[in-house]
């Protein structure tokens, strides 16, 4: 993660997706430290299995720099689901920051909002 963090520093104005981001304990903390010295960097969710620390995350950072990932890229043959949406659904965010993770960031990130 540092290296995105050192390339993201070098083009500031340009947004910088990190794939994956929350994808254990210690990755998550590491998140913590790059949002401080990248502020152009936004953190995917994919991998991730719990909400509490993005749900940290979002209120420390703001809800503009997480962007819902479920890893889930082609139609499933059995049912999978991301373990993540309820969570998200259910936490103490507003209906707002929700929205903006849930669709509205990647919206923007993409060019389509």
């Amino acid at each position: 993660m540092w290296k995105l963090a050192v390339l993201a520093r070098s083009i500031p104005e340009t947004p910088v997706l990190a794939l994956d981001a929350f994808s254990s304990y210690e990755a998550t903390r590491e998140c913590f430290f790059i949002a401080e010295v990248a502020p152009n960097i936004l953190f995917d969710t994919s991998l991730s299995y719990n909400f509490d620390f993005i749900e940290d995350f979002a209120r420390s950072f703001g809800a503009e720099r997480v962007v819902f990932g479920t890893d889930l890229y082609s139609t499933p043959v059995g049912r999978r689901i991301s373990h993540l949406l309820p969570q998200i659904l259910e936490s103490a965010l507003s209906d707002g920051e929700k929205a903006r993770i849930l669709s509205g960031n990647a919206r923007q990130l993409f060019g389509l909002a």
